[in-house]
């Protein structure tokens, strides 16, 4: 079991570092890091990451269910540093615009998305 798979470490910059940079609470960073490697992992679909990200989505969007949550403290990142991410990332648009989304707190928009991503995938 390697603490640096490969399906993380072939993104440059890896999740993790993304999520430091943009101080991004527990529930952003999961979301985040499923979609950058949905369809990747090993032994686990494209649909199921994408789902999770998903419930992530509702979660962050339920605010009894994130309360406690340092939500405030998020950086949101120039448009610019976004692209560069994702150019970076080349993961297909669908998830790509889920992911812009979720960076800029549009949560709904950044579900949305992750729904279409589905939808193409089929």
């Amino acid at each position: 079991m390697s603490i640096h798979p490969d399906y993380y470490t072939r993104l440059d910059p890896e999740p993790w570092d993304v999520m430091l940079e943009l101080n991004l609470n527990p529930i952003e960073g999961f979301a985040l890091k499923y979609l950058a490697r949905a369809g990747r992992k090993p032994e686990v679909s494209f649909q199921e990451d994408v789902l999770k990200a998903i419930t992530c989505f509702e979660r962050l969007m339920d605010d009894s269910k994130t309360q406690g949550w340092t939500l405030g403290k998020m950086r949101i990142p120039e448009e610019e540093r976004i692209a560069t991410i994702l150019t970076r990332w080349q993961l297909g648009a669908g998830l790509d615009t889920a992911i812009y989304h979720l960076l800029l707190r549009e949560y709904e928009n950044a579900k949305d998305c992750a729904l279409a991503a589905l939808r193409e995938d089929e």
